[in-house]
């Protein structure tokens, strides 16, 4: 009688194939969350930076909308603070900066209540960039004339 070798079922996989399979699933996924959490901070990052131009933007319109007078008087120069803005948890920090001009386009330290003067006006929002320990700022400028 000759001695027959018991037959494999070729139909399966080996413990060394499910082990790979496995390290390349996990691979995979964590390629795929790694990406996914990178996208959640731009879109957070994306979001509180249009909320710091607005706030910039609003800045501006207010310091437009009461004119060179009210510039001239020393109003809308305070830094103006909101605190977890749009519920990211982060601080938006409102400052304007203000450089007085002459007729003649010089440089002053004072406003000058002359015809042909005007103030060169800056509107910066400063925050943390999200996750990090960067900040950023956004800047709206303009130009107020005496009139």
């Amino acid at each position: 009688m000759k001695h027959q070798k018991p037959k494999r079922n070729k139909g399966g996989m080996t413990l060394i194939e499910v082990l790979i399979a496995m390290g390349v699933v996990s691979l995979v996924c964590g390629g795929i969350y790694s990406a996914g959490i990178a996208i959640q901070r731009l879109a957070q990052t994306n979001r509180i930076t249009a909320e710091a131009q607005a706030f910039a933007r609003e800045g501006m319109e207010e310091i437009i909308a009461r004119g060179y007078g009210f510039l001239a008087g020393g109003g809308g120069q305070e830094g103006t603070l909101i605190s977890n803005a749009g519920h990211h948890h982060v601080d938006l920090l409102r400052t304007v900066d203000v450089i007085w001009h002459g007729a003649d386009r010089s440089i002053n330290s004072t406003p000058l209540l002359t015809e042909g003067s005007y103030a060169e006006v800056h509107v910066d929002v400063r925050y943390q960039v999200p996750g990090t320990p960067r900040f950023s700022t956004t800047r709206f400028s303009g130009i107020l004339s005496y009139e």
